[in-house]
């Protein structure tokens, strides 16, 4: 069995930033270490950079995240980001691929998500393609969302944002949870409403114990 250790002792934050998104990172991974712990790994660095039109992103060879220096919502991108490398790299004992696309612990988070009126939307709005409703590339994006490996992403950060004691996670998931555009005329968001994420929160919290991360 891997030796657990804090979060922070994996993730190394790279210190050239915006001060608002530096610390909004920092104190996100504080969070992190108050609420589980993982299995020890190479560290996995933070750098702040990134692309147009992106927040955030995630790297898997060598592991690391980008997160934009000017980014919007830097807390909650930072925890989602560590959730792509936590899921490719120490949920799962090979760590190589994803353990939410291959590891059959995450069966009841998978069926969770499922039933979820949040991935029943998302689901919705891709079948519209068949209909000529929406373009190729509007249904490669409810796709991505729709990824094992992104919804697990998005579970983790709204499953720490909603643990947490720390005000900006709160704020930065608030604002992702009421629609954030619209597709074919119809509204989409990318975070679960409370109510729709409950059963997701305990699954999260059964595979966490099962890790003995909590």
């Amino acid at each position: 069995m891997s030796t657990l250790v804090y979060p922070s002792q994996v993730i190394v934050i790279a210190s050239h930033a915006r001060a608002e998104v530096l610390d909004a990172a920092k104190a996100a991974l504080i969070s992190l270490d108050r609420l589980h712990l993982i299995p020890a790994r190479p560290p996995c660095l933070v750098r702040m950079r990134g692309r147009r039109g992106e927040e955030g992103r995630y790297d898997s060879n060598p592991p690391h995240v980008d997160l934009h220096p000017k980014a919007d919502h830097p807390g909650f991108t930072f925890v989602h980001e560590v959730g792509h490398f936590l899921d490719n790299r120490c949920l799962h004992v090979i760590y190589k691929g994803w353990a939410s696309e291959i590891d059959p612990d995450f069966e009841t988070i998978i069926k969770c998500w499922l039933n979820s009126r949040h991935v029943k939307r998302l689901t919705h709005l891709q079948n519209k393609y068949r209909l000529r409703a929406i373009t190729g590339y509007e249904r490669k994006y409810l796709e991505s969302l729709t990824m094992r490996r992104e919804l697990w992403a998005c579970t983790y950060a709204q499953w720490v944002a909603t643990k947490t004691d720390n005000p900006q996670l709160k704020t930065e998931l608030n604002r992702l949870i009421p629609p954030t555009g619209h597709i074919a005329g119809e509204p989409y968001s990318i975070q679960w409403e409370e109510n729709d994420f409950k059963d997701i929160m305990c699954a999260v919290d059964d595979l966490f114990k099962k890790r003995n991360w909590l």
